[in-house]
């Protein structure tokens, strides 16, 4: 299916912004460089730590096989770069104020960098990593009244607007969505003023929310794909927009796979009215089963989960896979080990689960079925 962020690349690659100004598109673009693994390279290393703007091309100047060791994106990331980095529109941008932090003991992973415009600067919060302290991190999102990655997202962009006068975009993907959106509430009225915009592009809501986001409407954008399984969680709401996809479940949460609108020569996002019956009914049934349990059933759902993970000193979550298959007598050995009550909950609390899955999709899908028939 055409209309991807490649073929805005193709359609406008040889506008620099003084001609084409920044697009919804190039957002999406910016959303996926988040993925791109800076760190690996020897020049960020040695500015990392400067509060100043740097070339974005001295960083790919190693090679892209440096920056493309995320392995979280399924599809064409390898394409990607090269496509961006080759692309007229991007080669004089400017990068920099790069902060990150990956510690187990902290349960932390943040990476965050910001782009600077001539009028106003994008800061950009990378999502979820392959590693498993990250997903440990997200887990821990749905018991803790705020993580470590929330507080280091505020004091990220409390500190770009203190070092620079000029206004700001903010936007992440996934779990970077959620911090843009976390930054944006917890930062000061006046600071506030100074955000144009917040793009939360498939970032899941806060369980307890409290924030007013019909107070500051104009200034927050959330999009999820139509068949989505990640912004749905915590957000019961319907302040969203929903993109097309070209791929389904966890296949459509990659940003390089939402379509652009052909119609307005791709610079926007293709949208939809309504997310797929799975989605919709793994957005009832989600934040209906997680009111059923407290924080400390939680805590203890995360906790067995991740002593799971960790049992055959598991790292990295792209070989989950591979390992259930390779270790299975090791996973369910820690699952035996456990006291007897706690094995009983954790079964009982997934299977009821699943089964009011599968209800509300049934209930849906004849919903469906009802409305087609009218």
């Amino acid at each position: 299916m055409t209309g991807t962020i490649f073929d805005f690349f193709t359609k406008w690659g040889d506008y620099d912004f003084r001609r084409l100004h920044i697009q919804e598109a190039d957002l999406v673009a910016f959303g996926l460089l988040s993925y791109a693994t800076f760190e690996n390279t020897d020049f960020y290393k040695q500015v990392k730590n400067e509060n100043k703007f740097f070339e974005i091309k001295k960083f790919a100047q190693e090679g892209f096989e440096k920056l493309n060791k995320t392995n979280l994106i399924p599809n064409g990331y390898s394409k990607f770069l090269h496509r961006f980095f080759s692309i007229k529109r991007y080669k004089r941008i400017k990068i920099g104020y790069f902060d990150d932090e990956v510690n187990k003991d902290k349960k932390i992973q943040f990476f965050a960098f910001t782009i600077s415009f001539s009028n106003f600067n994008i800061v950009c919060f990378r999502g979820t990593d392959t590693s498993i302290v990250g997903w440990e991190e997200d887990l821990n999102m749905a018991a803790d009244e705020y993580v470590p990655s929330q507080i280091a997202a505020l004091n990220y962009v409390n500190k770009i607007l203190e070092n620079d006068e000029k206004d700001l975009i903010i936007l992440g993907h996934s779990k970077g969505g959620n911090l843009a959106y976390y930054s944006f509430f917890k930062t000061s009225e006046e600071n506030k003023k100074r955000i144009k915009k917040v793009y939360n592009f498939d970032g899941p809501g806060f369980r307890n929310d409290t924030f007013d986001y019909q107070k500051y409407s104009k200034n927050l954008a959330k999009v999820v794909p139509n068949d989505d399984i990640v912004g749905i969680l915590f957000d019961t709401s319907d302040n969203y927009k929903i993109a097309k996809s070209n791929s389904v479940n966890v296949f459509a949460h990659d940003l390089s796979s939402w379509i652009l609108d052909e119609e307005n020569d791709f610079k926007t996002i293709k949208y939809v009215k309504k997310l797929t019956p799975s989605s919709e009914a793994l957005k009832i049934t989600f934040n209906s089963w997680i009111n059923t349990l407290n924080n400390e059933e939680i805590k203890e759902i995360t906790i067995l989960i991740f002593k799971i993970f960790y049992s055959n000193n598991q790292r990295n979550i792209m070989n989950l896979r591979v390992d259930l298959i390779k270790s299975a007598k090791v996973y369910f050995s820690t699952l035996t080990n456990e006291d007897k009550k706690v094995r009983n909950d954790f079964s009982r609390k997934i299977s009821e689960f699943i089964k009011l899955y599968f209800s509300n999709l049934f209930d849906l899908k004849k919903a469906h079925i009802f409305l087609r028939r009218k």
